[in-house]
């Protein structure tokens, strides 16, 4: 008989308990969800207004793009913006780089000397437009015609 009385309570208390656990775990959560660790999830953060969205492509795409970029050779435009010995040209590499452009910089060896030349561009045009940016840095730049890097399907 005493048992039937108190059995409300107990439940009651029991209720409480595991309602209090699962607001913890619902905090925990959005917080995890909050901090940006999940792949796939979009910050929750009030302050912004702006996300961020990370996309992790299949192993098929991967392969595919690497499969895609073996022994293909596609014609364009970089820009020469350096010459120099190895480590001047590494040195240089690091400062064009600093400049923050989003141009990929590469050192090429040139007979005994070594290039740096910047950007992966398909057409005359497009390398002009970014030549006169790197022209505020580096005077001597001027464009070449090469063998270039063929695009990313998903940039970094």
């Amino acid at each position: 008989m005493s048992l039937i009385k108190h059995l409300p309570v107990f439940l009651f208390v029991f209720l409480c308990i595991s309602a209090q656990s699962q607001t913890d775990t619902l905090k925990m959560m959005l917080g995890k969800l909050g901090s940006g660790s999940a792949a796939d999830s979009v910050p929750l953060t009030s302050s912004s207004t702006w996300g961020k969205i990370t996309i992790h492509p299949t192993k098929k795409i991967d392969s595919l793009e690497k499969a895609m970029r073996n022994g293909q050779v596609l014609e364009g435009w970089r820009i020469h913006v350096f010459m120099g010995t190895y480590q001047t040209v590494i040195s240089e590499r690091k400062k064009f780089i600093a400049l923050g452009t989003s141009l990929p910089a590469y050192p090429l060896q040139n007979g005994p000397d070594y290039v740096l030349v910047a950007g992966d561009f398909r057409t005359f045009l497009e390398s002009q437009k970014w030549l006169g940016e790197i022209r505020k840095h580096y005077p001597g730049a001027f464009v070449i015609q090469g063998e270039i890097e063929p695009p990313e399907f998903m940039p970094k």
